[in-house]
C-alpha cells in the first residue's frame, strides 16, 4: 500500500483523540497494514498489555554479540518477533505525529545514511562518534515526559501511562 498524506493525517487525528490503552490499540491496528500491507494480522489488547508490563513473560529480546571495526564486540538485545512489529509499528505511528529537524537523517522516514552522506561529500573532515551505552542511559521517566510534551501532548492521567521501572529491573526482564 502507497503511503499518502491522508494516512499520516489518520493515524495523526486517532494519536490526538486517545484517551486509554484501547485507542492505542486502534491506532496501532490502523498503522500496522500501512506498515506491513492489508495482510497484517491486527494486535490485540491482550498482546500489547503482555508486552508493555515487564513484570508478564520473560524474554522479549534475544542477546548477541556482534565484532565492532575496532575488534571490540557490541552487545545487541534485538526484540523477539512479536515485539518488533510492535515497535515498528509504533515507530511509524510516532513519525506520523512528529517532525523532525531538517538536520536529522537517522530512523526519519524517506531519509538515510546515505542522504546524510551526500550532504559531506567534498568536506575536508566529517566528524563521526559512537556514543557509549546511549540507550541504557535515556530512563523511563524521561521518555515519559518527552510523550507528555508537545507533539504528542499525552496527558499524565490518561490510562496510557506507563508503569516505571528501574533500569536494572528491565534488564533482568531482558
Amino acid at each position: 500500500m502507497k503511503l499518502e498524506q491522508a494516512h499520516i493525517d489518520q493515524i495523526r487525528t486517532a494519536f490526538e483523540k486517545m484517551q486509554s490503552r484501547e485507542d492505542l490499540l486502534h491506532v496501532l491496528n490502523e498503522a500496522k497494514p500501512l506498515v506491513y500491507g492489508d495482510k497484517a494480522v491486527p494486535f490485540d489488547l491482550k498482546q500489547l498489555t503482555w508486552y508493555a508490563n515487564p513484570k508478564l513473560g520473560r524474554k522479549r529480546y534475544a542477546e548477541f554479540k556482534i565484532k565492532k571495526k575496532s575488534g571490540a564486540e557490541r552487545c545487541i538485545h534485538a526484540p523477539v518477533k512479536g515485539l518488533k512489529s510492535l515497535q515498528k509499528t509504533l515507530s511509524f505511528v510516532l513519525q506520523c505525529v512528529y517532525e523532525p529537524h531538517n538536520a536529522a537523517m537517522g530512523f526519519v522516514r524517506d531519509r538515510s545514511i546515505v542522504d546524510n552522506a551526500k550532504l559531506h561529500v567534498g568536506s575536508k573532515y566529517v566528524y563521526n562518534i559512537d556514543l557509549k551505552d546511549f540507550f541504557p542511559s535515556v530512563d523511563q521517566a524521561r521518555v515519559w515526559k518527552c510523550f507528555q510534551l508537545k507533539p504528542f501532548n499525552l496527558n499524565k492521567a490518561s490510562s496510557v501511562e506507563p508503569q516505571y521501572m528501574k533500569w536494572e529491573d528491565f534488564k533482568r526482564n531482558i
